[in-house]
């Protein structure tokens, strides 16, 4: 899985204020939602929420959020 800015500002007021480019196996490209980065010595490292589905009760499907 690649993880790269959707935003190339260097700068930013807040992580909510831009989403996260993720590039799943297999060529699906979704938009995350940043939650945490750290700083690295090679890099930047994003904490983020990957829109999903889930099972709900019964035969219902909810919206979830998976973070990585």
């Amino acid at each position: 899985m690649t993880v790269q800015p959707a935003d190339t500002r260097a700068s930013c007021s807040g992580l909510a204020a831009w989403g996260v480019r993720v590039l799943l196996p297999g060529g699906q490209e979704v938009v995350a939602r940043p939650w945490a980065r750290r700083r690295l010595p090679d890099g930047w490292r994003y904490d983020v929420g990957i829109p999903v589905y889930e099972n709900g009760p019964g035969d219902s499907v909810e919206a979830a959020e998976y973070r990585v």
